[in-house]
Parts: structure tokens; C-alpha cells; sequence
């Protein structure tokens, strides 16, 4: 052995046991470090999992009222459509009566029209009658008082006395 030789190895030693020491220490420090990474990890998973299920209660909630809403439209939407064809079916009644009542309307408007020019020849026939009647009355009256005139002038018969 070399003089110093042993104070050299013995320092060589505590610094390996150093190390060592410092080496152990640093995996301790570092498996700590793991440990409270994955404890952080587990809660977070945990956070993360409680999440998720809240969200699928609420999806799960919404997707309910989706299907609650989705029969309610449904149910409108056929209501909404028994109403249109019932309000179709009254339009084209309607329109039916509509188109009956002004044929009707046009026939009845010529037959009064027909009629107006009927009357309207009978009106001018009578007045022809009344100018002859008249005329004919006029010719009456003058033979009348033609013949009252003539009668005055001659003498009546005297009153038969047999009585």
C-alpha cells in the first residue's frame, strides 16, 4: 500500500457512500415525485370521471326532452295537419258553392233579363192599346155628344097616354 494511498481510497469511499447517499436520496425524492404525480393523476381521473358522468346525466336528461319535445311537434304537427285538410276540404266545399251560385247567379240574370225585355214589349204593346182605347173613346164621346145634339134639336114624341 502506497502512503496516502489509504487516506485516498478512504476518500474515495465516502465520496461513493456520498453518492450513494445522494444517489438513494434522489430516488427516494424522485419516486416521491412519482408517487404524488400519480396521486395527482388519480385525482384528476377522479375529477374527470365525476365530470363525465354529470355530463352523461345531462345528455341523458336532454336527450329525454328532446324525445319529449320531438313528440309534442310530432303531435302538433299532425293536429296542424288534420286542421289544413279539414280547412282544404271546407275551401274547395266553398269554392264548389261559389261556382254553383254564380252559375246560378248568371242564369237567373238571364232570364231577368229576358223577362225586362218581355216586359218591356208588353209595356209598349198596352200603351199601344191604350192610344186606340183612347182614340176610340175620344170617336165615343164625340158620336155621343154628336148625337145628345142631335137629339135636343128634334121634338120628343109626345107621351103615350094609354096608360
Amino acid at each position: 500500500m502506497k502512503p496516502g494511498s489509504s487516506s485516498s481510497s478512504s476518500q474515495d469511499e465516502q465520496q461513493a457512500s456520498c453518492r450513494g447517499s445522494a444517489s438513494s436520496l434522489h430516488k427516494t425524492q424522485d419516486k416521491a415525485s412519482e408517487i404524488k404525480g400519480i396521486m395527482m393523476l388519480q385525482e384528476q381521473n377522479q375529477e374527470l370521471h365525476h365530470s363525465l358522468l354529470q355530463t352523461a346525466m345531462r345528455m341523458e336528461c336532454m336527450g329525454e326532452e328532446f324525445k319529449s319535445s320531438h313528440e309534442l311537434l310530432e303531435s302538433e304537427l299532425q293536429r296542424t295537419h288534420v286542421e289544413l285538410s279539414s280547412l282544404l276540404d271546407k275551401f274547395k266545399r266553398l269554392q264548389d258553392n261559389y261556382s254553383s251560385t254564380q252559375q246560378t247567379n248568371n242564369l237567373l240574370e238571364r232570364k231577368l233579363h229576358s223577362v225586362a225585355q218581355n216586359m218591356d214589349g208588353e209595356r209598349e204593346r198596352l200603351n199601344q192599346r191604350i192610344l186606340v182605347l183612347t182614340d176610340q173613346l175620344a170617336k165615343a164621346r164625340i158620336t155621343i155628344h154628336s148625337m145628345e145634339s142631335i137629339h135636343v134639336r128634334t121634338p120628343s114624341p109626345p107621351p103615350d097616354q094609354h096608360s
